[in-house]
């Protein structure tokens, strides 16, 4: 299973590390050895990080699930990106700018602070032992 996970920002990938047996892969991660690293002001940032990222979940063919985190102002990343499941992960419902309120649709969204392991178990299909 694929999961796309679109964030405002990247505090929720604690919640993530709690799940060993999910592979997650993280923006920073796709951007480290590259000329976007610490740049994402930089131009054809959000395309790199998309290509990357649709590359990278084409060809990952573990066991495991993949998790693939990335910053929710990349709006072509739902289309691009072959998952199984999108979500949407907010820190708020009432959105402070223009751009905290993307146009995509995705399977789930939840706001940050109420998301918990119990949801992320359910969203890859785990089950808790």
């Amino acid at each position: 299973m694929k999961v796309l996970f679109l964030v405002e920002n990247m505090a929720c990938v604690k919640l993530l590390e709690n799940l060993p047996q999910v592979k997650v892969i993280l923006e920073s991660e796709i951007v480290e050895d590259s000329i976007y690293a610490n740049n994402y002001l930089k131009v054809g940032y959000s395309d790199y990080v998309i290509n990357r990222a649709a590359t990278m979940s084409k060809i990952y063919k573990f066991n495991r699930p993949l998790a693939i985190v990335l910053n929710q102002n990349h709006q072509p990343a739902v289309s691009k990106i072959i998952h199984d499941t999108s979500v949407r992960i907010i820190d708020n419902v009432v959105p402070r700018r223009l751009i905290d309120s993307p146009t995509y649709v995705t399977d789930y969204t939840y706001i940050a602070n109420e998301l918990t392991l119990q949801e992320l178990n359910d969203i890859f299909g785990l089950t808790v032992s």
